[in-house]
Parts: C-alpha cells; sequence; structure tokens
C-alpha cells in the first residue's frame, strides 16, 4: 500500500528514480522577495505549536498530593490546554504539534451536564507513553488527582487505543478502566476530595484510534485501506465505522467487579456532527486491524503450560476487584515464592492463586464463554511452566460426607468432569473428615507457596483418566483408596 504520489516524485513503472534538485526559497524559482512597506504591527504565531506552551501563574501540583518521581517527571512534561492537559513527546514529533493546535481549539466536552478534563498522551498495551517514556495508569491517576483544577470530574481520555475493537456494542481498554480505578482509588483515600460514598469517578475512552480536528471535534476512528477509483492505487485513511465509538469507565472500589462499560455515541465529543469519510462512494475498501487482539472466546480445555497473549494478561488483572492482585503478590512473597518467580510473571501467578480459590466456579464461566474467567484460567494455566514438577504419585483427599452413598467410580468421574486442576498432596496422610483418597498417577507441580500450604501439589484433571483399581477400607476402615492413571 503506498500513499498518493506527488508530481515531483512520479515514476512511470520501470523508471530508475531521480534525484531530486533544489529549486529555491520561491516559487518560480529566481524571484526576489520584496520586504513589505509599512510599519510592523504585530507577527504571525507559527501554524504548528513548536514548543510547550508556557505553565499557567497556578499550574503547580495540588499541596495535598504527593507525588512520586514518576508522577513528577510525568507532570514536568504536561501543558495546559483550553480544556485540559496533554503531554507532547519532549522532542515535540511533528503529530504531538499537530494535536497541540488541535487541543487548544477543541471545544468543552460534558458528560451528564458536567465538563470533563480532556487528557492527551499516547497510549499503548497497558501503559501510556510520553516520547519513549512508559507510564502506568496509576502515574497517571496522581498526576490528574494533583492538578489544581481536577475535582473529581470526568476525564476524556484522548488517547488511541491499541486493541482491535470491531465488534460493535463491545470493547476492551484496559488503560482507561486502569485510569478510572486508580482515580477512585486515590478519591477514597483523600478526604479532602469531600466525595460522597455513592460518587463514582468516570472516565470517557474511545475504541479506536483517536482524531482531533481544527474545528475543535474529537472522534474515534479505525484505519481503512481503499482503491483509488482513478488511479487503482491502495490509500490509507480514518473512517469512523460501526464499531468506532466511546465508551464510559466507571472507577472500582476494593472488592467490587468490573462493570460493563456505557457506550456513547460515536459523535459525542464532535457537537453530534458525524465524521466526514474522503472515500469515494462506492470504492472497496478493507478494515485494517489494529495492533493487538483484545481477549476473545477461546476453545477449551486448555494445556498446562500454554503461552498467553498480552490481553490475556491485562484482562485477567482487571477481572480481580482492585487492590487484589496487589494482595496476592504480597501473601506470596509471605509465603515464600521466589522474588524471580514473582518479578518475572507476576501476573500468571496472581491469577493461579486467584483462580485456585473457586476453580469450580472459574471453570463453569470460562465454558460459558466469560472471557474474563477464560483470562483467569489461561494465565493459571500458564504459570505452570515455571513450577517446579512433582513426580507420581499424587494424593487427592475426598471428604466423607460425598462419599457416602456413591459409587467410587462414578465420584471420580465426575470430580474429573467438573475441576479442571486439582489440589493434592504428594503424601496420602489421611484427614477426619475423609471418606476416600484418590491416588493419581500423573505428573503435578508445586504449589506449597502459590497458596502457602505446605506439601501442595497440582494435578492436571483436564487430560482423561483410567479407573484402575478401588480398593474399600483401602487405607483404614471406611478410607478407599481409588487408584487412577493418565490414559
Amino acid at each position: 500500500m503506498k500513499s498518493r504520489p506527488t508530481p515531483a516524485s512520479s515514476r512511470r513503472p520501470g523508471e530508475p528514480p531521480v534525484a531530486s534538485r533544489p529549486v529555491g526559497p520561491t516559487l518560480p524559482g529566481g524571484r526576489t522577495v520584496s520586504p513589505p512597506a509599512g510599519t510592523l504591527v504585530s507577527t504571525v504565531p507559527a501554524a504548528n505549536w513548536s514548543a510547550a506552551s508556557p505553565r499557567r501563574a497556578g499550574d503547580r501540583p495540588a499541596p495535598r498530593v504527593p507525588l512520586s518521581p514518576a508522577a513528577q517527571r510525568l507532570y514536568d512534561l504536561g501543558e495546559i490546554t483550553s480544556t485540559g492537559l496533554h503531554f507532547p513527546a519532549p522532542a515535540h514529533q511533528w503529530m504531538d504539534r499537530v494535536h497541540s493546535d488541535h487541543l487548544h481549539l477543541t471545544t468543552p466536552i460534558t458528560l451528564d451536564g458536567e465538563q470533563a478534563l480532556v487528557v492527551t498522551l499516547h497510549g499503548g498495551a497497558g501503559w501510556f507513553s510520553v516520547g519513549r517514556e512508559r507510564f502506568s495508569p496509576r502515574t497517571l491517576a496522581e498526576v490528574i488527582a494533583a492538578h489544581p483544577t481536577y475535582h473529581g470530574q470526568p476525564v476524556f481520555l484522548n488517547v488511541c487505543n491499541v486493541f482491535d475493537n470491531r465488534v460493535p456494542g463491545t470493547v476492551f481498554h484496559p488503560i482507561a478502566q486502569g485510569l478510572a480505578d486508580e482515580l477512585q482509588a486515590r478519591a477514597d483515600a483523600d478526604e479532602a476530595w469531600g466525595l460522597d460514598a455513592d460518587v463514582r469517578l468516570r472516565v470517557i475512552g474511545g475504541s479506536g484510534t483517536n482524531l482531533s480536528q481544527h474545528a475543535g471535534r474529537l472522534y474515534t476512528a479505525s484505519f481503512v485501506d481503499y482503491d483509488d477509483p482513478d488511479t487503482g492505487e491502495r490509500i490509507r485513511t480514518f473512517e469512523v465505522g460501526p464499531a468506532d465509538t466511546f465508551y464510559v469507565f466507571t472507577g472500582r472500589r476494593r472488592g467490587e467487579e468490573r462493570q460493563p462499560p456505557r457506550a456513547l455515541p460515536s459523535t459525542f465529543a464532535a457537537r453530534g456532527r458525524p465524521h466526514g469519510s474522503s472515500i469515494p462512494p462506492g470504492a472497496p475498501r478493507t478494515r485494517v486491524p489494529a495492533d493487538f487482539r483484545p481477549p476473545r472466546d477461546t476453545t477449551r480445555p486448555v494445556v498446562p503450560g500454554q503461552p498467553i497473549s498480552r490481553a490475556d494478561r491485562l484482562n485477567a488483572r482487571l477481572a480481580m476487584p482492585p487492590g487484589e492482585y496487589d494482595d496476592l503478590l504480597d501473601e506470596m512473597r509471605e509465603d515464600g515464592v521466589s522474588a524471580a518467580l514473582l518479578d518475572n510473571h507476576p501476573t500468571e501467578m496472581a491469577a493461579l492463586r486467584y483462580y485456585l480459590t473457586g476453580a469450580a466456579a472459574f471453570d463453569a464461566r470460562a465454558a460459558a464463554g466469560d472471557t474474563e474467567a477464560q483470562s483467569i484460567v489461561n494465565c493459571a494455566y500458564s504459570a505452570l511452566r515455571w513450577l517446579p514438577e512433582v513426580r507420581p504419585p499424587v494424593y487427592r483427599p475426598v471428604r466423607a460426607d460425598l462419599v457416602d452413598g456413591r459409587d467410587l467410580e462414578s465420584l471420580v468421574r465426575d470430580l474429573l468432569a467438573t475441576r479442571h486442576l486439582l489440589i493434592g498432596s504428594q503424601r496420602s496422610s489421611q484427614r477426619p473428615e475423609d471418606g476416600a483418597i484418590i491416588q493419581f498417577s500423573a505428573i503435578g507441580w508445586d504449589i506449597s507457596g502459590i497458596i502457602g500450604q505446605k506439601g501442595a501439589v497440582l494435578v492436571d484433571a483436564t487430560k482423561p483418566y483410567d479407573l484402575l483399581l478401588v480398593l474399600e477400607d483401602g487405607l483404614a476402615p471406611g478410607v478407599s483408596l481409588i487408584s487412577v492413571q493418565a490414559a
């Protein structure tokens, strides 16, 4: 694909390139420029901003909000616009200069009658960026909370979404939800804000690439390739398609599950005016996929040690209530999980511990197509790649109340059918409440530190097993031994 050529660079097929030649500072070449006559009254500013706007007198972090070093760095990179904050690259790349022009003309954006703070910078898969520097949603929340004009109003996140949201009515925007959660946490922890208990902070984010226009209108759009009907060339441009719109992400408090974001019209930030398409009517067009796929409904069962996507990692973290992820990592550190394992694979280890708090429920939700549960399960299975293997046999106790009156073979098969990862142990020690012990002749994984239980072993029950032996009273009176082996 190539862009429309200019006359100076046009060549016929098969012709060699021709070196460019200077024509001088005027057209036609050789003309002289006469200085203007009269008295200079004023100068016209440059068409594009070549430097950050000067800070206003009151543009200092709020004294009640101490900034971390990363947040202070990000704050220093920002500039004030008429409606919010802009973070151009330090080198002021040409696109950031164009954004500065547009953003100084952006008209106020309101949500439910309240004017939003427009925050503009680049976004990635899990981070924000200014130039080559990356910043987390937590760091950006620090900066927004410290801004003197911020008091809990909606934040319009003028950031491109790098995930391929092509299904109308659905969106995956982890940094928008992450920012909303972090702002909510800061507001709840700071009594100076004076927010009521039922107030939730909101962040508005788009499903695609955000566009700003000189008329002060903002859109979110997709890249589209089309065939020029005059030249036959393939040209890439923007178009607001059926899935391109804005969403409201609501901040969560500790222990709260994620709620689906509220969809807004695609013209929400454009005063109701549709985006005009530059594609000729009837021209064939193809939507260009974005950089990353969002979490999708995946085929089960999953495989121990399987690779996972960036989207799965982000989705698994968002599937946990706010604060849960950090708490899980802290608990595993206290239980002796190695620092290297938690530093290199934190999401997988946290997801495994979280999954094991309710494995049956997560498996049922995942089988029903719940993408949040699927991401938790996928990350949990991936974590097994880095855990020590345990040679067979592995023992799994079954409570007596589950054994009474049951056929032991059907009991085992039902257990294998409903639980995909089972917690067992390396020893066949009997508890008073046990009515049977299942002996697995299969490799397991040591999860002692993961769940804080010495000798705990994880067994994969997704693979088919053959029942080898059932011994009534095999271990003790009233305690049966059931031996199974991978088929």
